[in-house]
């Protein structure tokens, strides 16, 4: 009876390190499934996060190349909106306001010397006139602008070239003006 309680309590005892090796090995292998699937969460992870930058990446780009063409087609629009702006100004400006220029010639007598030997000299000044016109209302007085003076007897007026020296001073001393300056055909004469 002893060998039998002895041989039981030796099989409880075998059979409970058995089983504490069994659970212990259990224990590690739960361990290291857990340590694995742990890293495999975390390469999953990792994994989602690079997908999700890309793809937000990604759609960033394109939505900045799609701000980039609407800030070109606005800056397209605006730039055409001020052209059109311009010109519609300027031809109004042009039929509102404009500055009418007159060849100009003027003869007159000069006296010069004493009262008792007084001689008198004709001159012939050549110019121009001009005159603001604002919706055809001519605005402020005329002015003149002398560009030569000649002695009449030593000057050939040829109203073709006082014509010319016109368009020229008025080219030169004014350039852009071009489309708001109308010159006359015609050389006035100043009484």
């Amino acid at each position: 009876m002893i060998t039998i309680t002895i041989f039981v309590c030796l099989t409880i005892v075998i059979t409970s390190f058995i089983w504490m090796i069994i659970l212990k090995n259990q224990k590690h292998v739960l361990i290291s499934d857990n340590q694995k699937l742990s890293i495999d969460l975390q390469n999953v992870s990792a994994n989602v996060e690079f997908q999700v930058a890309q793809k937000l990446s990604e759609r960033l780009d394109s939505l900045n190349e799609q701000i980039f063409t609407l800030k070109q087609q606005n800056i397209e629009v605006e730039r055409e909106s001020y052209n059109k702006g311009k010109t519609d100004t300027l031809s109004s400006f042009a039929n509102e306001y404009y500055v009418q220029v007159y060849p100009y010639k003027h003869n007159y007598k000069d006296e010069q010397g004493f009262y008792v030997f007084n001689k008198r000299k004709e001159f012939i000044e050549v110019g121009y006139q001009y005159q603001l016109f604002v919706k055809g209302i001519p605005v402020f007085k005329p002015h003149v602008v002398a560009l030569e003076t000649h002695e009449k007897n030593h000057f050939q007026l040829n109203e073709e070239a006082i014509k010319d020296m016109v368009k020229l001073m008025v080219a030169g001393s004014a350039p852009g003006a071009g489309s708001f300056m109308k010159i006359a055909d015609t050389v006035k004469t100043a009484k």
